[in-house]
């Protein structure tokens, strides 16, 4: 399933579209008939759908296992919707945890790549929908991120080049 979103205004709702391990695809088409309403999953390749659903997104659930790069995670902040990602690979590098003390963080991050720890993390994700200033806040930053390669290349140049 290349893309989950909920959407956690007046309860919350899940959206998958995508395809992926046959497993994971019968169990989103069973929560969509036990949810009706709540829960849809159109199981196909869909870009343009899946732009529609960024956009009409509180939140993108990204579970990965293993994840050299990733482009979802990036795509989902432009559009304003914050990422719960587990930690790995590019999605390590790219989503910075909430941290609603210091009023930083783009994103919600399972430490480990486990249902119990992404669990955890939509919790937290779905309690600070509730909270507006800290929520205006992280969508804010999470959309402004540079993930440019001008980016990139100053923060290299100046981490390999420092005396």
């Amino acid at each position: 399933i290349q893309t989950l979103a909920v959407l956690a205004h007046n309860g919350s709702h899940a959206f998958a579209v995508g395809t992926g391990d046959d497993a994971i695809e019968r169990a989103m088409r069973r929560a969509a008939e036990r949810f009706p309403g709540r829960v849809v999953a159109k199981i196909a390749f869909d870009e343009k759908l899946a732009k529609r659903v960024y956009a009409a997104s509180d939140f993108f659930v990204i579970p990965s296992r293993f994840e050299p790069c990733g482009l979802t995670q990036l795509y989902a902040m432009r559009y304003g919707a914050i990422p719960i990602v587990t930690d790995v690979g590019g999605l390590h590098d790219t989503v910075t945890p909430y941290a609603p003390a210091r009023d930083a963080g783009t994103g919600f991050v399972a430490r480990i790549p486990s249902s119990t720890a992404l669990l955890i993390a939509l919790d937290d994700a779905l309690m600070t929908w509730g909270d507006g200033a800290g929520m205006q806040g992280l969508v804010e930053r999470a959309m402004a991120k540079d993930s440019s390669w001008i980016a990139s290349a100053a923060d290299y140049e100046e981490k390999v080049y420092r005396f």
